[in-house]
């Protein structure tokens, strides 16, 4: 199964509807608990549990936009273009296009202010989160604090989105790069930037409508 829609994005899009650090950090929480390898995460607070719900309304939404999928079938066919073998390529086309849609998402102040909120209170809100086992609050903390300090980064370099790209797909053998694929990829990613940069503000406006349409009270 290919990633879904990235946190940072799961945080802009939370943005659009609330500013609640918990409600933000909510929204990021599943794929937090999928890069820690942790089986779905539980909670009472309702904050937390609302963005929760939001993270997968998001991902439906996002996955069935015209512009997503038309950027992910260009991408295919330009990857496969370069040379990338077929598994290789679906993964890279769909989470690479989420990556560089990073770009457009992290030049909004409110979407980076609700990021950085949302992880500054990642520490209380894991006190309020069922673990299963009893380093997986201190695994979370540590990751989330990690975030924080790294902060964001305004327009990567292609060779950091790239290696980002191979790190991800490591451990999934049909999947991972090889050398000359990462390189290929980095070539692609260069190309795609500007495509992708055009399209955002249609995509992103398709997935407002359609989260509204399903949720009108948001």
């Amino acid at each position: 199964m290919l990633a879904a829609m990235n946190f940072f994005g799961h945080a802009a899009v939370a943005a659009w509807f609330g500013a609640e650090p918990r409600f933000v950090l909510g929204a990021m929480l599943p794929d937090f608990a999928s890069m820690l390898a942790l089986r779905p995460l539980h909670t009472d607070d309702a904050e937390l549990q609302r963005g929760i719900e939001l993270h997968h309304r998001t991902d439906a939404a996002f996955h069935a936009t015209r512009e997503f999928i038309g950027l992910v079938r260009a991408a295919e066919r330009a990857l496969a273009d370069r040379g990338v073998r077929r598994g290789p390529t679906r993964a890279v086309a769909h989470i690479g296009t989420e990556l560089l849609l990073d770009e457009v998402l992290a030049a909004d102040s409110a979407a980076r202010c609700a990021y950085l909120d949302a992880l500054a209170v990642a520490p209380r809100a894991a006190t309020v989160i069922t673990w299963r086992a009893a380093d997986d609050a201190v695994r979370f903390s540590d990751l989330t604090r990690a975030l924080e300090r790294r902060g964001i980064v305004d327009h990567p370099a292609p060779e950091h989105l790239a290696a980002r790209l191979r790190r991800s797909l490591a451990s999934r053998p049909r999947l991972s790069l090889t050398d000359t694929e990462e390189q290929l990829v980095c070539e692609w990613l260069v190309d795609a930037r500007a495509t992708v940069l055009d399209r955002a503000p249609p995509l992103l406006t398709e997935l407002h409508h359609r989260l509204r349409a399903q949720s009108p009270m948001l």
